[in-house]
């Protein structure tokens, strides 16, 4: 196992047997069952409990999963535009579905008999969670993942496969719970539980196409991001000193595509031909010309009010 994700620049990863862990999906599901039954989702959420939770409702044979952490932090990323650092180059759910790709087709070739399925952001199954209770990271006050090695700045690849793979899962583990994220977080978001407000988070704010209420817009504004937000990470102390990607791919496409800053007229300016052209292979994108667009007017506040019809 550790031939075929070296190949693929893969350092941190753990297989979790599925047998090992059903404690942890109860509990995993009665909590996201009470979220739903409280009207807490978020529109970007799948409704269906099961299949955020058990792998073998999306793959009826599943025995084990591979949860994998992809860095996406380089020297070429710059907190000081207005688009969160992970969506500065390319989308992660192009590179990552490559690299899951790629990962599948080894471990087909060493298991012909057995099948792999993939999700990274685009799938059902709680990412984090398998992250989680893998020790592929502690949980941040935040909810996010802090990697041993790489921090909080990555994306969590799932692998599930009908063969039954040796367990290398290591010490659950939290975060130093120092409520720092919560203090700096512009809108109050960080309910200090492992849980997250998202009405208040600036993050989906930037993201959601409802109309904002004037405390969510003045959130934005505070955050400064048209879209995404870094603000907790980036006060985080268990992200200092951690290192940065180094797989060859996602630096190659730092180097050259970077976008860290959007403008308002520019945008305005550029068909959607032209927005698709040159943003098209960015994480940002899928929202679209027009979110974007009413995002930076509410941040700069200095143009004519952009409605979206």
């Amino acid at each position: 196992m550790d031939k075929i994700m070296s190949a693929s620049f893969i350092d941190q990863y753990r297989v979790i047997d599925l047998k090992d862990i059903k404690n942890y999906q109860q509990v995993l599901y009665a909590f996201l069952e009470k979220r739903t039954n409280s009207h807490e989702n978020t529109e970007f959420e799948a409704r269906d409990g099961d299949s955020r939770v058990y792998p073998d409702k999306v793959y009826s044979k599943a025995r084990s999963v591979i949860a994998i952490f992809f860095p996406y932090l380089t020297p070429c990323n710059d907190f000081s535009g207005n688009i969160s650092v992970y969506a500065q180059a390319q989308d992660y759910h192009i590179w990552g579905k490559d690299k899951l790709e790629k990962i599948s087709r080894d471990l087909k070739e060493k298991y012909p008999l057995n099948n792999f399925y993939f999700q990274m952001d685009n799938g059902p199954l709680n990412e984090r969670f398998f992250a989680y209770i893998s020790g592929l990271g502690s949980k941040g006050i935040n909810s996010m993942i802090i990697n041993e090695k790489y921090g909080s700045y990555g994306f969590i690849g799932l692998i599930i496969t009908d063969r039954e793979l040796e367990s290398n899962i290591t010490e659950m583990k939290d975060c130093s719970r120092c409520m720092i994220c919560r203090e700096k977080c512009p809108g109050g978001a960080i309910n200090g539980d492992f849980t997250i407000n998202s009405d208040k988070c600036a993050s989906y704010i930037s993201q959601t196409k409802k109309d904002l209420t004037e405390n969510q817009m003045n959130i934005l504004k505070t955050s400064g991001n048209v879209f995404g937000c870094d603000i907790c990470q980036q006060h985080c102390p268990d992200n200092s000193n951690k290192s940065m990607a180094d797989t060859d791919d996602v630096i190659t496409d730092c180097l050259g595509n970077t976008i860290s800053m959007l403008d308002y007229e520019n945008l305005l300016n550029m068909s959607n031909k032209d927005f698709k052209k040159y943003f098209g292979k960015k994480a940002f994108s899928w929202r679209g010309k027009k979110i974007l667009l009413r995002n930076l007017d509410i941040i700069e506040g200095d143009h004519e009010s952009f409605m979206i019809k």
